[in-house]
């Protein structure tokens, strides 16, 4: 009768250093990030840097934290991934990729505390300026043109008042207005035939 070998070993003698297999969607995705970080060059690490520092006190002094350069990468992967900070924390910790990627290669990975103190204080002018780089990339490359953006919401339970028609307007009327004034506060140069309507919105509401 003839033998049949088995070709799966009882055990490996050796381990293999890079323990973590790598999707190779996932090493172009984060091989396409550090692109993105190279062409912001240093100019966005010092705003980062900026945020992270014009809280405190004396900046100068006290242990080492976080790079700004660390925190922005950490950041990226959690944006990347929609994790938690308990999960970024743990994502990163299991992934050979992601831990050289973030600069946490032979290091301990910080906290899901410490990384929420952090990533929290980036600006949002500073996240402004991350994604219109990673647009014009991915232009450049003619992954995306910009023209289209897909927005996810979560419903939270609330106390809303009865929804009449004139609530509906004047809630409406009022959140536009809003968005005017702000529209004019940040880009006085942009001049429009705008009135404020919503105190007329709620005598509507009144009657």
């Amino acid at each position: 009768m003839r033998e049949i070998k088995n070709m799966r070993k009882l055990r490996n003698l050796q381990t293999l250093f890079d323990f973590n297999p790598i999707h190779i969607k996932t090493e172009k995705t984060v091989a396409l990030l550090d692109e993105l970080l190279t062409e912001l060059g240093t100019k966005i690490l010092q705003k980062v840097d900026s945020d992270l520092t014009y809280r405190l006190k004396n900046p100068y002094t006290g242990a080492n934290g976080m790079s700004a350069e660390q925190v922005l990468r950490m950041a990226l992967i959690k944006q990347m991934y929609g994790l938690s900070y308990r999960a970024l924390m743990v994502r990163v910790e299991d992934s050979i990729l992601l831990r050289r990627f973030a600069g946490y290669e032979f290091t301990l990975v910080p906290s899901h505390a410490t990384l929420h103190d952090n990533i929290s204080r980036i600006e949002a002018d500073t996240w402004e300026q991350i994604n219109t780089a990673l647009n014009k990339l991915a232009a450049k490359r003619n992954l995306d043109d910009g023209k289209k953006v897909r927005i996810d919401t979560t419903g939270v339970e609330t106390d809303i008042h009865h929804p009449t028609d004139a609530s509906l307007l004047h809630d409406g009327i009022r959140v536009l207005c809003r968005e005017m004034k702000k529209v004019l506060k940040r880009f006085p140069e942009i001049r429009f035939p705008y009135h404020d309507r919503t105190r007329a919105a709620r005598s509507f509401t009144q009657r």
